[in-house]
Formats: C-alpha cells, sequence, structure tokens
C-alpha cells in the first residue's frame, strides 16, 4: 500500500466534517446511551425482584435511579442537539434524503394495516431522548422511595 493510499483514509484528509456526517454521529451517540439506559434499568429490575432484604432493595432502587437519573442528562443532551442539527437540515436541506424517506413513510401509511397507521406517522426520536429516559428514572425514584418508607417489601 502506497503513502498516498494510507492519506487518503486518514480522519485529516477529509476537506471537511458535513452536517450530514455530523446527524449521523449524533443519532448513534443517542442510540447507544438508549440502549446503556435499558440495560442498566433492566438489570436494576432484575436486582430489585430477585433481592430478599429489605435493605438490600432500598440500594439497589436508589442506587438504580441515580444512575438512571444521570444517564438521562447526556441522553437529554444528545437529543437536543440532534434536533438542532434536524431543524437546520431542514430549512437549509430540505431534499436531503432522510427526509425523502421521512416523506415517503408518511405518504406511504395507507398501504398498512389500520392498525399500525398511527405508529407509522410522525417520527418518534424524542420518545428514546427524553420520555423513556424520564420514565424509567422517574419509576425507579418513586419505587426508591416507596422502598425506604417499607411500602415496598422483598418477596
Amino acid at each position: 500500500m502506497s503513502d498516498q493510499d494510507q492519506d487518503s483514509r486518514h480522519p485529516a484528509s477529509k476537506p471537511e466534517w458535513t452536517l450530514s456526517e455530523e446527524r449521523q454521529f449524533v443519532e448513534n451517540i443517542l442510540c447507544q446511551r438508549f440502549n446503556y439506559l435499558l440495560i442498566v434499568y433492566s438489570l436494576v429490575a432484575a436486582a430489585a425482584f430477585g433481592t430478599e432484604s429489605q435493605m438490600n432493595l432500598r440500594l439497589t432502587l436508589t442506587s438504580g435511579a441515580v444512575i438512571c437519573t444521570m444517564t438521562l442528562i447526556p441522553l437529554a443532551r444528545a437529543q437536543f442537539k440532534l434536533d438542532l442539527i434536524i431543524e437546520h437540515m431542514t430549512s437549509k436541506m430540505p431534499g436531503h434524503p432522510v427526509f425523502e424517506v421521512e416523506r415517503w413513510s408518511v405518504d406511504s401509511r395507507n398501504q398498512l394495516p389500520v392498525l399500525f397507521r398511527p405508529m407509522a406517522g410522525a417520527s418518534r426520536r424524542r420518545w428514546i431522548g427524553y420520555w423513556i429516559p424520564g420514565a424509567c428514572s422517574a419509576l425507579l425514584c418513586v419505587a426508591a422511595a416507596l422502598a425506604w418508607l417499607n411500602i415496598i417489601t422483598p418477596k
């Protein structure tokens, strides 16, 4: 392999980082962080159901609530950045392939069974950036508080 071939693959040899690449990068980070949140939430829920001691239940739910809440902050920030990028791209690049596919999916909803049509409408990306992480965090906070008040007890 020649030196010229190796230089062309180096990131610094690229002319510029495009907004489309930034959108793809931020979406990837958002999805990775969301997957991490789901893993942590699942592990905390499994540990809480499997414990036999009230103190272990309290500590498990409290630590899970803290970790999920701390994960919520970077998730919301990534979602906010993605929203800004997409808003800018919508106004400056209306013919971008991402928006074309979005239009096609909205236009062809009638081909789906009636039951699935509401789900195929507008984008649901804010659900994974704001609503689901907030619900997971809030649920663990409430469960931890109830465990400390001895309202929730182990089996």
